[in-house]
């Protein structure tokens, strides 16, 4: 899954920020992408994660999740759902990406 002395040190780096929530409309654009299986069931989390992003207008979704996320076959059927349901999705990338390297 990942390396824990890792993933201590993210949250701590993030422990700062204001955390986003989850609402009604995060849980219907989660359940949108998971129905129309733009993301498999397994990947609920994934889909949350775009979802929350969308509907709290973020600018960026910075990942290394190449499975699920900063996946281009996924991601323009992400997009598509978004703005069926009113959103517009962030850019998705990696942190590679956004540094232009």
């Amino acid at each position: 899954m990942g390396d824990a002395g890792m993933a201590t040190r993210r949250l701590r780096v993030i422990a700062p920020f204001r955390q986003l929530q989850s609402t009604a409309a995060v849980r219907e654009l989660t359940r949108v992408f998971l129905a129309k299986q733009i993301l498999p069931r397994s990947a609920a989390n994934d889909a949350a994660h775009i979802a929350i992003a969308a509907v709290h207008e973020l600018d960026y979704i910075l990942t290394w999740n190449l499975a699920h996320i900063a996946n281009g076959e996924i991601l323009k059927r992400v997009v598509a759902a978004c703005a069926e349901q009113g959103y517009h999705c962030p850019i998705v990338c990696t942190p590679d990406e956004l540094m232009g390297m």
